[in-house]
């Protein structure tokens, strides 16, 4: 083979892995395009955070792109007149935070309509919290943190849903009111409930949250008082009285009379024959 020939074949080698790498480059672009539009309702603390955001029709329509941080808006009108401001990786899917009224955190919101509003009435969602499809659509008030994940969980709520509730399959869907911490955790839990609910309630398992609320102390209470007491009076009382009382009176009684009676009168008596008869 001649070195002409030898130079046709090297370079029709390097056009070939050019023309390679060249696709392989296509195919995952294309695939990344696809990840950011797909409305799952994977929780997204399980997959990396893209860098791309406000990818898809109107995604970031109507807010400051600077409100929103990365691998987040990716979706048809995803954060469309959003207020923001929105957490990494949240509101991914479309119309998952359309119109939402408040601040979105971290891992949050990701799912189809997950936190989507029509008179923003969803005023703030806490981090990792409202994702799955539908999971807090016209939710009333705020979502704390770690609540609402699941499809309909927190749906229509009618009140504010504290942290750590409402994980589960319509656990909170069109209750009437507010919902306490750590509470509502099962499918259907709180569904329709007709009045507020407090915290660690209607539970299908108690949250560790609500079970170390009930177990021992967690500090040791001291065993004795910081003080030894006195086991004997500080002062030690007299066995008698101060003043020893006299046995005897301090005046002698008389046990006669001082003066010794007459046995007979001083002066005889007079016969009353003898007597003037004026005086008788």
């Amino acid at each position: 083979m001649t070195s002409k020939s030898r130079l046709s074949v090297s370079l029709i080698l390097s056009i070939l892995m050019i023309a390679a790498g060249l696709a392989v480059i296509a195919l995952l672009t294309t695939a990344d395009a696809a990840f950011a539009q797909d409305a799952t309702s994977a929780k997204p603390a399980d997959q990396a955070i893209p860098l791309t955001k406000c990818t898809g029709i109107e995604a970031c329509g109507g807010i400051n792109p600077n409100l929103v941080a990365d691998g987040s808006c990716n979706g048809d009108y995803s954060c469309y007149v959003a207020a923001g401001p929105i957490g990494a990786n949240s509101c991914n899917g479309n119309r998952a935070c359309y119109a939402m009224g408040g601040s979105v955190g971290d891992n949050a919101c990701d799912g189809v309509r997950a936190c989507y509003n029509a008179v923003y009435v969803l005023l703030g969602v806490g981090s990792n919290s409202c994702n799955g499809d539908l999971a807090c659509e016209e939710t009333h008030g705020t979502v704390g943190a770690g609540s609402c994940n699941f499809s309909y969980a927190c749906l229509r709520a009618g009140g504010s849903i504290g942290a750590g509730s409402c994980n589960a399959s319509a656990a909170c869907e069109s209750t009437a009111g507010s919902v306490g911490n750590y509470s509502c955790n099962g499918d259907f839990a709180c569904f329709h409930a007709a009045s507020p609910i407090g915290n660690c309630l209607f539970n299908t398992t108690p949250p560790p949250a609500c079970v170390a609320s009930t177990s021992t102390p967690t500090e040791t209470p001291a065993e004795t008082p910081t003080e030894v007491p006195t086991e004997t009076p500080t002062e030690t009382p007299t066995a008698t009285p101060t003043d020893a009382p006299t046995e005897t009176p301090t005046v002698t009684p008389t046990p006669t009379p001082t003066d010794t009676p007459t046995a007979t009168p001083t002066s005889a008596l007079i016969p009353r024959a003898s007597l003037p008869l004026i005086l008788r």
